[in-house]
């Protein structure tokens, strides 16, 4: 669930943005 803490410091999480796995 880690990449999805990485993904909110770029930008929302939402499927396709930066970091999200």
């Amino acid at each position: 669930m880690s990449s999805i803490l990485r993904s909110s410091s770029s930008g929302p999480i939402a499927p396709g943005s930066p970091g999200y796995s």
